[in-house]
């Protein structure tokens, strides 16, 4: 860890969705906390493996000092991609997962609970089409952290260009790498390293006045490409408010926003994580931005004549 690090406890929450099979996002699931703890100068040579598949890090591994977070964020992710892709029963040739993950740390003196902090470090890292959401207190409004690695992406498909991979469109308009893959960055996934499959992670670090923020929602692309990521917000916040006297409520949030996506028409696995931030108690506060087109989707949606149409 960093010396600041090492100073107060730094509070971890990550989602994984996983394609091809459940190793990797199991495997992530159950080591990548771990691994971003014991992370060490040392693995700078997980760059030179990786370059081999001719990916370029634009890092500097020669400097003596203590490894910064987003070094670590991002070593770590490539740890856990190396023990993907060298799994002795391959289980990872063709099965991936994408991977987002959010750090708090307080940095009030003396330190405090990230969710009572004045000023809290916040950290991410993120590959693939899953998405941190950031909400703000009062207003409401809420903020996407993490863009889609897809090929359509601008910066990707630039990327991409360097590995000569042909990028196809399928019928639903949406462009693939060779035709078959959909995240250009991901954990796993061996079979197409050669072809600019990345797990190095987009990082960012910053101090954010928590108390500014009323929650973090992280989202599976299922919940993403059904609603808005203000109909998350706004689902999130309203539940968390009036389950907040009773407990377990930023359970409660994340279970209705997953609720709501299928009841709307979601057609992909659906995983939500609800984080309190220092300003939760202002969760409920603010116009609901998107009450009257969510009950118009939910007529829809139990309207007979609409699911038959939808299906023709």
């Amino acid at each position: 860890m960093t010396p600041s690090m090492k100073d107060n406890q730094c509070a971890y929450f990550g989602i994984f969705d996983g394609h091809g099979g459940p190793f990797v996002s199991q495997y992530l699931r159950d080591h990548l906390a771990n691994l971003i703890e014991r992370i060490s100068k040392r693995d700078w040579s997980l760059l030179d493996y990786f370059r081999v598949y001719g990916n370029y890090f634009p890092y500097d591994k020669g400097h003596s000092g203590e490894l910064t977070i987003k070094e670590r964020l991002m070593l770590a992710f490539l740890k856990a991609d190396k023990a993907a892709i060298t799994d002795a029963q391959n289980r990872a040739y063709m099965c991936g997962s994408t991977a987002s993950v959010l750090l708090l740390q307080s940095l009030d003196d003396p330190p405090a609970s990230y969710a009572f902090s004045g000023r809290l470090q916040m950290s991410t890292a993120h590959c693939g089409d899953t998405a941190i959401l950031l909400v703000k207190a009062h207003s409401g409004t809420v903020e996407r952290l993490t863009d889609d690695d897809h090929a359509d992406n601008i910066g990707e498909a630039a990327r991409l260009k360097h590995f000569r991979g042909a990028l196809v469109q399928d019928s639903y308009g949406e462009s693939r790498l060779l035709g078959q893959i959909a995240n250009t960055r991901s954990i796993g996934d061996a079979k197409y390293k050669s072809w600019g499959v990345t797990a190095e992670p987009h990082t960012r670090s910053s101090e954010i006045d928590g108390r500014n923020y009323s929650l973090a929602i992280l989202v599976s692309d299922g919940i993403l490409n059904t609603i808005s990521i203000q109909e998350i917000a706004d689902v999130a916040r309203s539940k968390f408010a009036q389950q907040l006297v009773r407990g377990r409520a930023a359970q409660a949030a994340a279970q209705a926003v997953v609720d709501f996506a299928i009841d709307v028409g979601a057609d992909d696995n659906c995983s939500a994580l609800a984080v309190p931030l220092p300003g939760f108690m202002t969760a409920g506060k603010g116009r609901d931005k998107t009450r009257d087109l969510r009950d118009y989707r939910l007529q829809l949606a139990n309207d007979p004549d609409s699911v038959r149409q939808r299906r023709q």
